[in-house]
């Protein structure tokens, strides 16, 4: 009796799982909101199930102290156990920008509107004011947690480019000065 599991095939498998799902919705839907909520709700589904518990993951609206809201984000990683949704309400969320980890744009394709579309939701939510305060605990009470990068990026099955991150994509990429973006192509 073998014990061993080969990693990287589970993974491999896993990945092309995903990729028949969205492909097949891609293939199928023809309707373009109605393909890329198909396709958002996908990823959500897929990264709530791998996330540890104490991470949640959902579209949102995120919003800070002074009541300055982001664009909608297509896909949001925040923290559920110290800081939770400010709004729900029939599938509306509201999310406090001290929570957010990352946000995600999901595409069809990656290309130069789309990479420039991602980088204007990004600033939406860096531009919102964050705090941090005390965490008061059974023990005391933890000094406030610094303030981190919000993580931001684009996530795409495929691109308009080929090689996908050849020139096209650097000129792309290199006129977003203030904005830093994660680009995800997944294959």
């Amino acid at each position: 009796m073998n014990n061993r599991v080969n990693m990287k095939e589970l993974f491999l498998g896993m990945q092309q799982e995903m990729l028949s799902k969205l492909n097949t919705i891609r293939k199928h839907v023809t309707h373009s909101g109605t393909k890329g909520n198909a396709t958002e709700l996908s990823w959500i589904e897929w990264l709530g199930m791998y996330l540890p518990n104490r991470y949640s993951v959902d579209q949102a609206f995120v919003v800070d102290y002074k009541g300055n809201r982001s664009d909608q984000i297509d896909l949001v990683i925040y923290d559920k156990q110290y800081s939770p949704f400010v709004f729900f309400q029939d599938g509306v969320k509201f999310i406090p920008a001290e929570s957010v980890y990352a946000i995600f744009e999901i595409k069809q394709a990656l290309n130069k509107e789309h990479i420039q579309y991602a980088a204007e939701k990004a600033e939406s939510v860096r531009a919102l004011h964050r705090t941090s305060v005390p965490i008061v605990h059974a023990g005391g009470t933890y000094p406030p947690r610094p303030l981190f990068n919000v993580i931001a990026g684009l996530i795409t099955t495929s691109s308009d480019w080929n090689p996908p991150f050849g020139k096209p994509f650097e000129e792309s990429m290199g006129r977003l000065l203030r904005v830093s973006i994660l680009i995800s192509v997944v294959h």
